[in-house]
């Protein structure tokens, strides 16, 4: 598949937008921030800043799987993880075992019930995928843009799953949990196949990234 120039902008800057929301908008932090380093991938093939590593062409980076399954373009590449664009567009994020990364995820009730979301400050590309313990999600209602639309009406959790760790907050305690900052809002998510984000079920290792040429 080959996505056009104006895609691949949107894509790409959505990409950082679904590493902030991963890494930013939940307690705690996950591997594969920034701050670990890595390579950065940019819409042209110039060095640029984009933080530490080196700046390489987006379309030029693509992961393969050991039996040769184009598995997506890397957006960024970390030791923890790869930032992907999987060929239905979805972008997610997979570690080196093959697995995708496990994500921040709150929920309306406890004890992981209710409404299941992302909480973000800006704007969310709705082809999102977020890994919650062994099911895939995305984001449940997409705009005419391709954007999440946010629930208004969420305004606390009473549980966090936060990269594989999880915590409730009990009702006798907290009665109506703990609540959304006042800038944020709520994104609303769905469970999605890997057939239907793009993802092979069965991923085989080792994992290579080639460069071609475009």
């Amino acid at each position: 598949m080959k996505l056009n120039s104006t895609a691949f902008k949107r894509l790409f800057s959505m990409m950082l937008l679904l590493a902030m929301v991963s890494f930013v908008a939940c307690e705690g932090s996950g591997e594969g921030s920034s701050s670990t380093g890595g390579v950065n991938s940019t819409q042209s093939g110039n060095p640029g800043s984009g933080g530490s590593g080196s700046a390489v062409a987006m379309r030029s980076m693509k992961l393969y799987d050991a039996n040769d399954v184009f598995l997506g373009y890397c957006t960024s590449v970390y030791y923890s993880s790869i930032y992907i664009i999987s060929s239905k567009d979805y972008m997610y994020s997979l570690n080196w075992d093959g697995q995708v990364s496990y994500g921040c995820c709150y929920f309306t009730e406890e004890n992981f019930k209710g409404i299941m979301f992302i909480q973000s400050h800006s704007v969310v590309y709705g082809k999102a995928v977020f890994r919650y313990k062994n099911k895939l999600y995305t984001f449940k209602t997409l705009d005419a843009n391709g954007n999440a639309i946010p629930d208004g009406e969420i305004t606390h959790y009473k549980s966090l799953y936060n990269f594989g760790a999880e915590q409730t907050y009990p009702s006798n305690t907290l009665p109506l949990g703990m609540s959304i900052p006042e800038n944020y809002k709520a994104y609303p998510l769905t469970e999605i196949s890997k057939g239907d984000a793009g993802i092979p079920e069965n991923i085989a290792l080792p994992l290579s990234i080639k460069h071609d040429a475009e």
